[in-house]
């Protein structure tokens, strides 16, 4: 008659009773647990930040070395809507290929393994070739070919500041809230 089942722990006397393990087929999925929902919605907030962050410092940057190229040429036409009217129809192409370089070069990784300034200068050389090519594929009509490297400099230097900004800000705000990472050390003997 009692085949089959499991007889309830007993504890000792001076010890804590021992809780029963109920049906975990009761509980909710571990994926849902509201812990895991928290974190996949911090993750997801904190990539459509630096995705943001990027483009506006990539649209920034393209217009300094637009306005840089105006300067150079002795040009004093420094207005936003004239300098833009040819770059307006590159824009989206532009934005797109480096959401989509950056996130293959690992930029958007969680904090303690996002790269730093070298991997966002190297990732917009490979934007600006990207794009040149696809210009040159397409018969695109290049006024100047300077104007690329100056880009390219001017976006690295404004995208690396708004993420250092982004990383100050968001540390001291987690630092706030109480949030703690915990690390494990463990000794590699040779």
């Amino acid at each position: 008659r009692g085949r089959g089942r499991i007889p309830a722990p007993v504890a000792a006397p001076n010890e804590r009773p021992v809780p029963l393990v109920s049906d975990i087929r009761s509980g909710k999925p571990f994926f849902l647990s509201r812990s895991r929902l928290v974190g996949a919605g911090r993750r997801f907030a904190s990539i459509a930040a630096l995705i943001c962050l990027d483009l506006a410092g990539l649209v920034l940057g393209v217009y300094a070395a637009l306005v840089a190229r105006e300067l150079y040429y002795g040009r004093t036409h420094l207005l936003w809507g004239f300098l833009w009217r040819v770059e307006t129809d590159w824009l989206p192409f532009l934005l797109l290929i480096t959401a989509l370089v950056f996130s293959r070069a690992e930029l958007y990784a969680e904090r303690e393994r996002r790269p730093g300034f070298g991997r966002i200068l190297s990732s917009l050389v490979l934007v600006a070739l990207i794009t040149l090519a696809f210009g040159l594929g397409t018969g695109h009509h290049f006024a100047t070919f300077g104007l690329i490297p100056t880009a390219v400099v001017f976006c690295a230097i404004v995208i690396a500041a708004l993420r250092a900004s982004y990383e100050a800000i968001t540390q001291d705000l987690l630092r706030a809230l109480g949030t703690r990472r915990h690390a494990l050390l463990v000794p590699i003997r040779d």
